[in-house]
């Protein structure tokens, strides 16, 4: 993790961005993408760096209706900046959203951790991370207040943390 702050975001947020996205909101995505980004080490490493990417009212999208600011964060490939816009996004905000100010470490874990499936699904048309025991895709879920990669087949199971893939062994 030899990563500076500003090699986590595709292009840094402008002082507008992060006052929308507030510093601790900012925090924890950071904070979720090393996490997210073990995983991918560990399962997937051809993918290469995770990056924050994100869009606001700022750059004038004629496809967003309404005058408030707003900001979303997506995850991004770090090589060529191509991120999954179709799915969700890893942050959605507004300036007076109360919903978005109440969100937790664990919520930004697990909202990064499904953008990067969709990321990866959408850009290379696999499915990531898949159940060694029944070759099908995770699903996200929550036990013990930390999200888990759960596979739904048979009754489902709990695989692992997210972030804690490479102590499974091989995937």
């Amino acid at each position: 993790m030899g990563e500076t702050v500003d090699e986590l975001w595709f292009e840094r947020p402008t002082d507008r961005v992060e006052a929308l996205l507030g510093s601790e909101t900012k925090i924890y995505l950071e904070r979720s993408l090393f996490i997210v980004q073990r995983d991918i080490d560990a399962t997937l490493p051809q993918l290469g760096r995770l990056q924050l990417r994100w869009i606001s009212s700022d750059m004038d999208d004629p496809d967003i209706e309404g005058d408030e600011p707003y900001v979303l964060v997506y995850v991004a490939v770090g090589t060529s900046g191509s991120y999954c816009g179709a799915g969700n996004s890893a942050y959605a905000g507004r300036s007076d959203d109360q919903e978005a100010d109440s969100a937790t470490f664990e919520d930004a874990v697990s909202s990064v951790a499904q953008c990067t499936q969709e990321l990866v699904m959408e850009l290379y048309l696999q499915t990531w991370p898949d159940c060694p025991q029944h070759n099908r895709p995770f699903d996200l879920s929550f036990s013990e207040d930390w999200p888990i990669w759960h596979c739904p087949r048979d009754g489902g199971h709990d695989v692992a943390r997210v972030g804690s893939l490479a102590q499974i062994g091989s995937l």
